[in-house]
């Protein structure tokens, strides 16, 4: 039995993270399909990129396609992208963020809190929201009031710039 963050690590390893993506990917907008079916249209989803994932120079295509194969609207698709990948900046992710925002999916920027977050890239970032790392929300168990002024500040500042808040 391997836990997520173990089974993602040793998946990018032997190179079998991007096809397991975009199963991932095209299983969940089905399961959304079917249940928008049987619920309604208020139903949305979120999943988790990869870096390597998001790295690869076909994501954006690869996700448009399997969206829209499935006949959803990329707008039902908020996509979490880790903090490394945001925050490493590069040309082409700056472009590809903003690739997917034009084509409609939601953009979260996940572990907000981790890898000395630079706010000045938050500002730029086109990201919809923000998910706290699950170590400034909570210490254990334990009243943590030093974590807790952080990740209130934290908030503050993402709602100030019109960014919605998760904890994970």
């Amino acid at each position: 039995l391997r836990f997520p963050p173990e089974f993602m690590a040793v998946a990018a390893q032997s190179g079998v993270i991007r096809a397991l993506g975009q199963w991932v990917l095209q299983e969940t907008c089905d399961r959304l399909v079917q249940w928008r079916g049987e619920l309604g249209h208020g139903v949305a989803f979120s999943v988790n990129i990869n870096a390597v994932e998001f790295s690869a120079g076909d994501f954006v295509e690869q996700a448009c396609e399997i969206v829209g194969r499935a006949g959803l609207a990329s707008g039902s698709v908020q996509l979490e992208l880790p903090a490394a990948i945001l925050m490493a900046g590069s040309d082409r992710h700056l472009a590809d963020l903003g690739r997917l925002r034009s084509a409609g999916f939601g953009l979260i920027f996940d572990d907000y809190g981790d890898d000395g977050i630079d706010l000045l890239a938050l500002k730029a970032l086109p990201v919809d929201a923000v998910k706290i790392r699950a170590g400034l929300v909570c210490a254990d168990g334990d009243d943590d009031e030093r974590g807790a002024a952080l990740a209130s500040a934290m908030v503050r500042v993402a709602h100030s710039l019109g960014i919605e808040v998760l904890a994970k």
